[in-house]
């Protein structure tokens, strides 16, 4: 997601193609937390082993394949 300064929006785009493919309204303190919790959550992928990443990964695309 991409913040739009002065804006209320967040613009989500395809990591495929980089194309927009949504925009999701929120006020700065909703933003705020969205980038806190996301940074939170990439710290805790980080620590993750490189086993443990290929665990939950192959988890989500049994779930998907369904």
């Amino acid at each position: 997601m991409i913040y739009i300064p002065d804006s209320d929006k967040l613009e989500s785009l395809c990591p495929l193609t980089g194309e927009t493919i949504g925009y999701h309204r929120a006020n700065a303190e909703e933003i705020e937390e969205a980038m806190k919790n996301a940074r939170k959550a990439q710290s805790k992928w980080g620590d993750l082993s490189l086993d443990r990443r290929i665990d939950y990964l192959s988890n989500i695309r049994k779930v998907i394949v369904k």
